[in-house]
């Protein structure tokens, strides 16, 4: 029993600290672009190309520690400049996703679970519904028999 409690505590604290977040880069716009996002230890992911409208890629880093730093989501016109750079703290487990529109700069549109530092999305704003027709419904004047 006693060294049960320390082996809890060392197992709570490491879980505590590390991380595993999920970064969805989307595109919104008709225009090339590239992005790229960069972690606090300097992972990248690769240098992603967007040619249409809700073309989508993921980067996923799970890692001892996390929240150390500043996450970079960057992004670059069609000739490869520079366009925009992000700055957020991510911590914990979660995702994050990030849309980007004809100014080409990236905005983080969602999130869920991970504690973010920046320009962020409130926790949990849950996604609008997809678009479905109408139920039919009983209108007052239909007969039953």
């Amino acid at each position: 029993m006693k060294l049960f409690l320390p082996l809890l505590i060392v197992g709570l604290i490491s879980c505590a600290i590390a991380c595993n977040i999920i970064v969805h880069v989307k595109s919104a716009t008709a225009t090339k672009f590239s992005a790229q996002v960069t972690t606090p230890n300097g992972q990248k992911s690769t240098k992603w190309t967007f040619t249409k409208s809700a073309a989508r890629e993921t980067f996923q880093q799970r890692a001892d520690t996390c929240g150390v730093g500043d996450w970079h989501v960057t992004t670059y016109d069609a000739s490869g400049k520079q366009v925009a750079d992000v700055l957020v703290a991510l911590n914990g487990i979660g995702r994050v996703d990030y849309e980007v529109g004809n100014d080409l700069k990236p905005v983080q549109t969602y999130r869920q679970g991970a504690i973010c530092n920046g320009q962020c999305a409130p926790l949990g704003l849950p996604k609008p519904p997809s678009s479905r027709p109408a139920s039919p419904v009983n209108s007052g004047n239909d007969t039953v028999v």
